[in-house]
């Protein structure tokens, strides 16, 4: 204990260990609820993004087209979509799939279904949702498979069951739809349908419907 140095190694051990408890000045509770800020940022976000489908919707096409339901006569295209989502991206917006998508899982919990790939179709999903087109907001991928087992189910009742062949090709329709948001006879003679057989095994499958079902494909699963 006369040992200078241990002396101050006691010390030293003493401030590195101590806790001081303040138990006059204690703590008052001076709020107590939910965190609202997260609520108004996310409603700032949603009014954000409704301002922009309101000042555009006459100036951006395929915002005009979803706006107006015009989906028969004039076919969205991934092209229209990607424009569409660098205007939403830029000054003054700055507005992303996923920071609008957080901003509806915030304001309405028990209508948004989680995603599990983000994708740039999912941005109709979204502009449905506001405009009050989709009751729910869900991935444009589960849109479209929902609304293919309703025109499956109506094609098989009215004109009998599809093969499991033409089946397949049908699905795989779906998917281009689902990540395209379109689908042309020329899509057909690219991957993976030339690997099936390209449009004229397709043409040989459906016959003269091969157009037909096309044209509703891309109505039905979009609209």
């Amino acid at each position: 204990i006369y040992n200078p140095k241990l002396r101050q190694r006691i010390c030293d051990m003493k401030k590195t260990h101590d806790q001081i408890i303040d138990d006059v000045n204690i703590d008052t509770v001076v709020y107590a609820g939910w965190n609202t800020t997260k609520a108004e940022n996310a409603q700032e976000i949603v009014n954000s993004f409704h301002n922009f489908i309101e000042q555009n919707k006459n100036e951006i096409e395929a915002l005009e087209i979803i706006y107006n339901q015009m989906y028969k006569n004039r076919p969205i295209t991934y092209k229209m979509i990607n424009d569409l989502y660098d205007k939403l991206t830029s000054s003054p917006y700055y507005l992303t799939r996923n920071k609008l998508w957080s901003a509806y899982e915030e304001l309405y919990p028990n209508k948004v279904k989680s995603r599990i790939d983000d994708k740039l179709a999912d941005i109709l999903s979204l502009i449905k949702f506001e405009l009050g087109q989709n009751d729910t907001l869900q991935s444009f991928a589960s849109l479209t498979n929902n609304k293919f087992k309703k025109w499956i189910f109506d094609k098989n009742s009215g004109y009998g069951q599809f093969t499991e062949e033409q089946m397949d090709w049908l699905r795989k329709i779906r998917d281009h739809i689902s990540l395209s948001m379109h689908i042309e006879k020329g899509d057909l003679e690219l991957t993976p349908f030339n690997n099936m057989g390209g449009l004229q095994k397709y043409y040989q499958l459906f016959g003269n419907n091969y157009e037909i079902i096309l044209e509703e494909l891309n109505y039905a699963l979009v609209a």
